[in-house]
């Protein structure tokens, strides 16, 4: 594998900032049919989400982002651990962050930072259980534009039509 070295890096603070996050659920089952013999056939179509994003009317520069993320393995994958789970973070935007993309700002990286966080509850938490740790893959949280639900809509079609 080759080094690659970054040097002079300009590290800024980001325009949004967590005050506070906390997990309003957590719940994790390790499955017993899970076989360490056989391959993961972790599919990540299977994973669900949900972002909820609300402003503090009183404070326009503060939003409650919430995260809810779930996989119920199908019957066909041998995956070590069913889970669900709901965090919920408190963000500031930088007042001097131009308001017409405060909403974009917070709706992207909200989640991200969220998700990252969630990834190490869950890899503390299964590192805990019988068939150790799991790591939830790198993400974006990017708003879907028509292209991509147009290709979407044609591979759910495509997998419903097999």
């Amino acid at each position: 594998m080759k080094n690659l070295y970054i040097t002079g890096v300009d590290v800024k603070l980001a325009p949004i900032r967590l005050e506070r996050y906390f997990i309003t659920h957590l719940n994790v089952v390790a499955l017993k049919q899970f076989s360490r013999e056989q391959p993961h056939t972790y599919d990540f179509k299977d994973l669900q989400s949900e972002v909820n994003v609300t402003e503090n009317k009183k404070q326009p520069n503060v939003f409650q982002v919430s995260l809810m993320l779930k996989h119920t393995p199908q019957p066909k994958e041998n995956l070590p651990y069913a889970y669900s789970m709901q965090i919920i973070g408190f963000f500031e935007v930088h007042p001097k962050w131009p308001r017409a993309k405060v909403e974009e700002l917070v709706k992207i990286n909200g989640p991200a930072v969220l998700y990252g966080a969630a990834r190490e509850i869950l890899a503390q938490t299964t590192g805990r259980g019988p068939w150790g740790s799991i790591l939830l893959p790198s993400v974006n949280f990017l708003p879907k534009t028509k292209k991509i639900q147009k290709r979407r809509a044609k591979s759910m079609r495509a997998r419903k039509a097999k």
